[in-house]
């Protein structure tokens, strides 16, 4: 009897969390991050995977806003999006990221925490379309 309520109490709780990770980071970057041990470069690296995850459900989500608009809309809309990814780089100042470890972890910081946020949001506006 107990086995049988560790079992689907466990159920519960591995699909609460996959849930918990459709929005926010990953659990790729967070089991990454937890493995650094301190080293800056290794942060970099998995800020850097985070933030392609990251942009990626960005592109999935606006593209299903695009899609709910009329026909007529959908081009202004493609190049709003397009432009946040623009201004995005722009705010992180993408061109240091050469310079040195320490301005690649800051600025793949900077872009994953405002992709991640912005994916978010549109995420939770597309259960409208839903």
């Amino acid at each position: 009897m107990k086995l049988a309520v560790w079992g689907w109490g466990v159920g519960i709780l591995l699909g609460a969390m996959s849930v918990s990770h459709a929005m926010g980071y990953s659990a790729e970057y967070l089991n990454c991050m937890s493995q650094t041990q301190d080293s800056t470069a290794q942060a970099a690296l998995c800020m850097k995977a985070e933030l392609k995850q990251q942009t990626k459900r960005y592109e999935y989500f606006a593209d299903i806003h695009v899609k709910a608009l009329a026909k007529e809309k959908r081009k202004e809309q493609e190049k709003v999006n397009k432009n946040w990814l623009t201004f995005r780089d722009e705010q992180c100042l993408i061109n240091n990221v050469k310079l040195s470890v320490g301005h690649a972890s800051k600025y793949y910081f900077c872009a994953m925490k405002k992709t991640q946020a912005q994916a978010d949001l549109l995420e939770k506006q597309a259960y409208k379309y839903r």
